[in-house]
């Protein structure tokens, strides 16, 4: 799973990537939950666009750098009906493209790793 990610990230191009489908609710303002860590985080996303530490990956709007056509469904969000759920998200450049390729990387060994242990065990 890692090792098919890491593989994406090394020789994907997230900027030229279009997705239009279910997503993450538009509200304002947003609910404030706690998720499986603790950490308080916003249920829904903003109409500015994703905030935190989603920023750097996607945005509502297309980046400068594109190479795509901008697709001909494309959904632009808004907060209410259905298009505060159904709406078109697009990539955005690598932030720290190594960094990131080093990181999944390294969550492929430590799968390959903890999966080879839990076989070995489970085979004796």
């Amino acid at each position: 799973h890692f090792t098919i990610h890491t593989l994406i990230n090394c020789y994907g191009e997230p900027a030229n990537h279009a997705s239009t489908g279910i997503h993450q609710k538009i509200a304002e303002p947003q609910t404030k939950v706690y998720d499986i860590m603790g950490w308080e985080r916003p249920e829904e996303l903003p109409l500015s666009g994703p905030h935190m530490f989603s920023k750097h990956d996607y945005s509502f709007s297309p980046v400068r750098e594109s190479k795509i056509d901008l697709p001909g469904g494309a959904i632009e969000p808004r907060q209410e009906g259905v298009q505060s759920m159904w709406y078109t998200v697009y990539g955005k450049q690598h932030k720290d493209r190594a960094g990131e390729w080093l990181q999944g990387l390294w969550m492929s060994v430590m799968g390959l790793v903890a999966f080879t242990i839990c076989m070995y065990r489970d085979i004796q």
